[in-house]
């Protein structure tokens, strides 16, 4: 009984450590916002779970065209090295389009591919990957298809045809006002911005974005937050027009300049990690240590 105590205490530590993390979020797994169970892992966390989460995946890449492949990297905790685990792969739709059976190493670590040039992955969007070894121990990632791999989507005329960093391109709707000739954009993910490049503004001219909270969002916890404007470095004001659960919709009165360069600063941009998937990640590691008590050899006192 005092052994159970004793390791009670490290456990109640960790999930109290671990729920400060989450409202400052400090990890640098994203979630995805319509997968909300669903982690991504950047390559420095790997690591960090590996070591504190029973069962974990991750792809060599977010972003495929239909004719990659996909390759699944994972690590298993479990001792059992002879329990299989099931990968299953589901397309935009929800339809499961692969499901395959994996053993890990000796080591924990397992790996399967997957094809995208096949009948089933022929639809654009999101494709979740599940692993799971029993109803209680799985891990799920996402992935993004894309016509083609570092191509530019075909944004319409009242979308900004935007490129990333991340060598992904997004379409962004917007309005122009007055004399804009022209506007240019880039989605810095580093400094969480979307930077604008205008010219012909004359009179405070209104640019109007339609910002997909998925791209970029600025919060303070789980409230909305003022983005930070910058116009060639000054701050200004902006007024926001409406929002959604999906958008916000913001204008900008571009002062007069023959060239101006616009800053929206948020404070999370795609991809981020989100609550909901660092509560999954508390509970794997709980789980974890629940386990390791019931493992525990006790040694009978005389």
């Amino acid at each position: 009984m005092t052994t159970l105590r004793f390791l009670f205490f490290p456990i109640v530590v960790i999930l109290f450590a671990l729920t400060i993390i989450s409202s400052q979020n400090v990890f640098g797994a994203p979630q995805l916002s319509s997968c909300p169970s669903c982690v991504i892992i950047p390559p420095d966390e790997i690591e960090f779970y590996k070591k504190n989460v029973p069962l974990v995946i991750w792809t060599d890449n977010l972003l495929y065209d239909h004719d990659s492949i996909v390759t699944v990297n994972g690590h298993s905790k479990l001792t059992n090295r002879e329990q299989p685990i099931t990968i299953t792969v589901f397309d935009p739709l929800g339809g499961v389009i692969e499901a395959q059976q994996v053993i890990a190493d000796e080591f924990g670590d397992f790996k399967i591919r997957f094809n995208t040039n096949g009948a089933f992955w022929s639809s654009d969007g999101e494709y979740i990957i599940k692993a799971q070894i029993s109803q209680d121990i799985l891990f799920k990632t996402k992935i993004e298809l894309v016509p083609e791999l570092g191509g530019i989507p075909q944004c319409s005329t009242s979308e900004l045809t935007t490129p990333s960093d991340t060598g992904a391109t997004f379409c962004i709707p917007f309005t122009r006002t007055g004399k804009i000739t022209s506007v240019e954009s880039f989605l810095d993910t580093k400094s969480k911005s979307l930077i604008l490049t205008l010219r012909g503004a004359t009179n405070y001219d209104p640019l109007v974005i339609d910002l997909p909270r998925y791209i970029l969002d600025s919060k303070s916890g789980t409230s909305d937050s003022s983005f930070v404007v910058l116009v060639d470095g000054n701050q200004i004001e902006y007024e926001e027009l409406f929002t959604t659960e999906d958008n916000r919709k913001i204008s900008i009165a571009v002062p007069p300049s023959l060239e101006s360069q616009i800053e929206i600063i948020g404070t999370q941009v795609i991809p981020e990690f989100g609550p909901v998937a660092i509560l999954v990640l508390i509970s794997a590691i709980a789980s974890v240590l629940v386990l390791n008590t019931k493992n525990i050899v006790r040694v009978p006192r005389f």
